[in-house]
């Protein structure tokens, strides 16, 4: 507890958001939905007497990737060794997709994590975020990047991390320790996560100058990465949700698509498959999900107006296997269910693809 704070904020509505930003961004781990019940943190904040929303992570961009990438980290799904001398120092895990609209509680002040995210969120096994260690951005602004790197819980290894923070605890720095392997161990670390940090997001190899005209065809898709990968469903581009009655959207949500792999259908057409997660109340009887498979530029952009329609992707099938509901092509009618959503589109040659679903509402309860 801090007594009689001195603050500057203009108003208490600024300040209400300002302790909730400030929260989420220390204490997301904690918060977020795969946090086990024994670590959750379950926080309340009150400005002048008044309960102030306190979003989930999950909803609370670029928290989302944050989180998801924990996800992966927790459940062992994902997630690459950090090693010395074949000693695992931690795991790493990293999450892209399309830059969401902020919260609007969100107060960005002096937080360049909020206002575009190409960190690494360093922590130790406790799960409470040490520092957001900056990387290299995507190229283009539409997209952004999220990791996750926590700490071996290995007696030597957590005790070489905790005894490098300084007494504000926001860093992880080897000159706090005395020589020796503790010391080499952060080093180690720390290098190697900048490194990763600084490589993540491909750098682009070509920018046209004022004189350069439109790319064509080939150029765009030379272009086209190996961005193949989640994309958060309130990115930009993403249809407006229409709901017969106020509300109801609010109560069904859809997680960020996760790519699943690529196949070969037997006319030879390349497909990737992705999933979603439908959390569904069951308040709209007719709710259909719509897909809209995307071109991705990797370190440039690209715009459909400049592609062929031949070139451009498309959803094959939707499904909700859990329920045997399926659909071929781009709308499926789900009504009441939830469940994990699996989505097809083809792959055009030397391109890479994502998807963005959108909720249509009718008959809403």
């Amino acid at each position: 507890m801090v007594i009689d704070p001195s603050v500057d904020a203009a108003d208490l509505a600024s300040l209400g958001n300002r302790i909730v930003t400030s929260v989420l961004m220390n204490f997301w781990p904690r918060m977020c939905a795969s946090t086990p019940k024994e670590k959750r943190l379950h926080l309340e904040v009150y400005v002048d007497d008044e309960l102030v929303e306190l979003p989930c992570p999950e909803d609370f961009p670029p928290l989302d990737l944050y989180s998801s990438a924990l996800a992966s980290l927790r459940s062992r799904t994902e997630g690459t060794p950090i090693t010395r001398y074949s000693k695992e120092l931690g795991r790493l895990s990293f999450k892209r997709g399309a830059r969401s609209d902020r919260h609007r509680a969100a107060a960005a002040e002096g937080l360049d994590v909020l206002a575009r995210s190409s960190h690494i969120a360093l922590m130790r096994p406790v799960e409470l975020v040490v520092k957001y260690l900056p990387g290299q951005p995507f190229a283009d602004d539409r997209y952004e990047w999220a990791g996750v790197f926590v700490s071996s819980d290995e007696d030597g290894i957590e005790g070489a991390f905790a005894d490098s923070e300084p007494p504000t605890h926001d860093d992880w720095v080897p000159e706090n320790l005395q020589a020796g392997d503790a010391k080499a161990i952060v080093k180690f670390a720390m290098q190697r996560l900048k490194r990763e940090a600084n490589d993540f997001a491909p750098r682009p190899n070509h920018v046209p100058d004022a004189k350069s005209s439109s790319p064509s065809l080939a150029a765009t898709a030379g272009r086209m990465g190996r961005f193949l990968a989640q994309v958060s469903t309130t990115g930009p581009g993403i249809p407006a949700r229409r709901s017969s009655k106020p509300g109801v959207a609010s109560r069904v949500r859809i997680g960020p698509p996760e790519f699943v792999g690529l196949s070969i259908d037997q006319d030879g057409t390349k497909v990737a498959t992705f999933k979603a997660e439908l959390h569904n109340d069951g308040s709209a009887p007719e709710l259909r999900i719509s897909v809209h498979p995307r071109l991705v530029a990797d370190g440039a952009k690209a715009s459909d107006r400049d592609v062929p329609a031949s070139f451009l992707p498309r959803a094959l099938g939707v499904s909700l296997p859990q329920h045997s509901i399926e659909a071929d092509g781009a709308l499926l009618l789900v009504g009441k269910f939830g469940g994990t959503l699996f989505i097809r589109t083809t792959v055009p040659t030397g391109a890479a693809v994502e998807v963005e679903l959108d909720t249509i509402f009718e008959g809403a309860q």
